[in-house]
């Protein structure tokens, strides 16, 4: 096996692991609360600015009318609020609620807290040596270009 397949493999590898170990914690958290894995995703979205309904639905991959019903369910739970933007108040800028802020911190939480376990199963050797390759993959990363949207809708039209 070359080396560059070895890599390949190790990070499939740890990929699945984490992803299936993290976001389990993640589900868990996300059921508690009544919550869907998208509905999450939508209030990773608008943590730091705020968004049009379109704009999230396009994000996340859903339709506009979907956004707009998954919005609804937020703004029922006291996550989110609408507001009408100021530059054109036929759009409606979807915005965290400080128990949205709150909640969403708790899923931080959850994550932070996995990679808390992972740490304290490894010696201070071993969390150097992962600690010095993560920085080389995140500083390789942070160079790779962002993925390209496609240029047209792949959907066959009827």
């Amino acid at each position: 096996m070359s080396p560059t397949e070895a890599l390949i493999n190790a990070m499939e590898m740890w990929f699945g692991i984490s992803m299936n170990q993290a976001m389990g914690k993640q589900l868990q958290a996300a059921r508690e609360r009544g919550l869907s894995m998208p509905q999450i995703g939508m209030l990773f979205r608008t943590f730091n600015s705020l968004a049009g309904v379109f704009e999230l639905g396009q994000e996340i991959g859903i339709s506009g009318a979907a956004a707009s019903q998954m919005i609804d369910r937020l703004v029922q739970q006291g996550l989110v609020m609408r507001n009408e933007s100021p530059h054109d108040r036929r759009v409606k800028e979807i915005s965290l609620t400080d128990y949205g802020r709150i909640t969403l911190r708790s899923f931080m939480a959850v994550t932070h807290s996995w990679f808390e376990d992972v740490a304290a199963r490894l010696t201070d050797a071993e969390k150097e040596q992962v600690t010095a390759t993560f920085v080389l993959l995140n500083n390789r990363i942070a160079d790779m270009p962002a993925p390209q949207k496609p240029a047209c809708d792949p959907t066959p039209q009827e």
